[in-house]
Order: C-alpha cells, then structure tokens, then sequence
C-alpha cells in the first residue's frame, strides 16, 4: 500500500504550527557568519518567554553553570548562537514533540528526549571537530526526524499489528516508509522546513542524515553521527549504524572523541526515536 505523498503528507505538513518570527529570525543568525552576540541578544529580548527559556538552558546543571546567567547578552555568551537557535526551535515545537509517536512505538516525551539529546550531541560534535560543523548542527539535530510526526499522522488508519512485526524484526524504517507512502521522514522533514523557510542547508542535513554520502553534505554527517551516537547512549545494546560509522570517518572523530562525546548526552528516558 503506498499512500498519495502530494494530498496525503502535504496536507499533514501544513498542519504542522509554523515557528514564530523571533526562533525564525535566530534561527537565520546563527547561519549567518556575520552575526554579532548583540544581534542574538537583541532578538531574544523581543520575546520574553522565549528569553526566559534560554536564561535556564544557559544556568542549567548540566551545562556546568558558572556564576548565575540573568542577561541575553551574557546567555548568548555562554550557550553561542548555534545552541540559542536550537533551544529556540524545542521550546516552539516542544507540545508537538511530546506526543506519542504510535507506528514508531514511542510513549508520550520519548520523540521530545531524542531529539534534546540530539540537540546535546550536535553541539559536543562541533566542539570536538573544532568547528568544522557549522553553527547549524543543533538547530539540524534537533529537527532531525520531524518528518516521522507527519508520516505518523498519515498512518493512524494502518493496522497497528504491522508496526509491532517491523519492530519485532528491526526492519529499516527508511525502507518501510518509501514502502508505505513513497518517501523517507528525511525527505518529508526536508518539505516541511522549507515550508518553515528554514537555511537550506539545515533542510538538506535533515533529508539526508539516513543517506549523507549522497547529500554532498558535511551537516548531514554530523547529524547522522548525533543520531547515532544517541542511540548507543539510550541502548547500548543498539549497533553503531552504518551511516554513524561512516560520518565519524568523514569527520576525523575516532572513539576517545566519540566517547568524550557520549559522555556529555545524558537521556532521561528510554529512547526508540
């Protein structure tokens, strides 16, 4: 059975919130070269709320907190503007991402996990590459598998025994989407952020993070390593993909370095994103 991708997920896609102006506009600054840590501050202070969730991300435990952070100015200092982006886009998207995720058997906050600590993953990764991954990586990780949201939703009438034998057997879920409705969640994901107007590049890291040898794509490779290296922290009985593999070659991360990495992903729940 495959499903009519341009009436069926198109249709799930709009359906999805647009992000707000002001996640958007960081978003756009933390690809841009140029941009300024008064240029991140200065959007962050048009948003109270959003400010106030970057404000505990940056005096968070986890990121070793150094004296208590109370400006945007100081938040941008401390997270850099690549993460402030991605803590942006999960604080927008945070409801939608909390919900249970059926056909890829995930309970409610598991797809919300998996990609914080992707989030967490990519911005140790560009760290360990000194910079070679772009500011991008955080905002690409943490949108990653959006795709699978929208194909879930085309998927509620399917009978739900034949996602409980594709789990059973551990059968590629790339392959089994082009199966059921002709694409990938990377290439659904792809649709959806340039509906969101997102950089391109963001956009082609999430379609591609499955397959990067064939995006041409360095963000691509550090995504699918994020991706992977998630997996091996909430499952270690999990084998390093394939892909994974490849893009810690690609990248020059041999195991100290990913295992360095690994130590800074802390899951708080089980993961199967």
């Amino acid at each position: 059975m495959v499903l009519d991708y341009d009436e069926v997920l198109l249709d799930a896609a709009d359906g999805l919130q647009p992000l707000p102006t002001s996640v958007l506009e960081l978003v756009a600054a933390s690809a841009r070269a140029d941009t300024e840590v008064a240029d991140v501050a200065a959007i962050l202070e048009t948003d109270p709320t959003l400010l106030a969730h970057v404000l505990r991300e940056a005096n968070s435990v986890g990121l070793g907190a150094r004296g208590a952070v109370a400006t945007a100015n100081d938040a941008v200092v401390r997270l850099g503007t690549g993460r402030i982006a991605a803590v942006a886009v999960f604080t927008s998207v945070g409801d939608t991402f909390d919900q249970p995720v059926g056909p890829y058997n995930l309970e409610p906050g598991a797809f919300g996990n998996h990609a914080f600590l992707a989030l967490s993953a990519g911005a140790a990764l560009r760290s360990a590459t000194k910079g070679l991954l772009p500011n991008e990586i955080t905002t690409a990780c943490v949108l990653h598998d959006i795709g699978k949201l929208v194909i879930a939703s085309t998927l509620r009438g399917v009978d739900q025994s034949l996602f409980e034998r594709i789990h059973e057997f551990a059968v590629d879920w790339t392959t089994i989407e082009r199966d059921l409705v002709g694409v990938d969640h990377g290439e659904v994901g792809r649709v959806i952020l340039e509906q969101w107007n997102l950089p391109s590049s963001i956009a082609t890291a999430v379609q591609y993070h499955h397959r990067a040898a064939e995006g041409d794509s360095l963000l691509a490779h550090g995504v699918a390593l994020a991706d992977g290296l998630v997996h091996r922290v909430t499952d270690p009985d999990r084998e390093f993909s394939p892909e994974a593999q490849q893009a810690a070659e690609v990248l020059g991360l041999g195991s100290d370095a990913l295992a360095l990495v690994a130590s800074s992903i802390v899951p708080e729940a089980s993961d199967d994103a």
